[in-house]
C-alpha cells in the first residue's frame, strides 16, 4: 500500500507512541492493538476484533488476505481545521 508523506509521519508517530518495549496487555495492548492503531492511522477500515474470535495470527492472516482483495477501504480523513476556517 503506498501512502503519502502525511500519512506517514501520522503512523510513525502512534508507532512510536506505542513504544513496543514497555508493557504488553492481551487485548488491549498486543500486537494485535498495534496492527490497528497504525491501519486506523491510516484510515484504513480495520478488521474488528474480539476476545472469541481472532488469534493474533489469524488476524494478520485476515488482514493479509483484505489487501490482497484491496478490501482495506479508506476511509476520509477530517480535517479537525477544516471548521475552524
Amino acid at each position: 500500500m503506498r501512502v503519502d508523506e502525511a500519512a506517514y509521519r501520522r503512523s510513525l508517530q502512534v508507532a512510536r507512541e506505542w513504544d513496543c518495549r514497555r508493557e504488553y496487555s492481551l487485548l488491549s495492548r498486543d500486537c494485535v492493538e498495534f496492527l490497528r492503531a497504525v491501519g486506523e492511522s491510516l484510515g484504513l477500515d480495520m478488521p474488528a476484533r474480539s476476545v472469541t474470535r481472532w488469534t493474533p495470527r489469524a488476524y494478520v492472516h485476515v488482514l493479509l488476505a483484505m489487501a490482497d482483495e484491496d478490501a482495506l477501504a479508506r476511509r476520509p480523513r477530517m480535517d479537525p481545521l477544516a471548521d475552524s476556517q
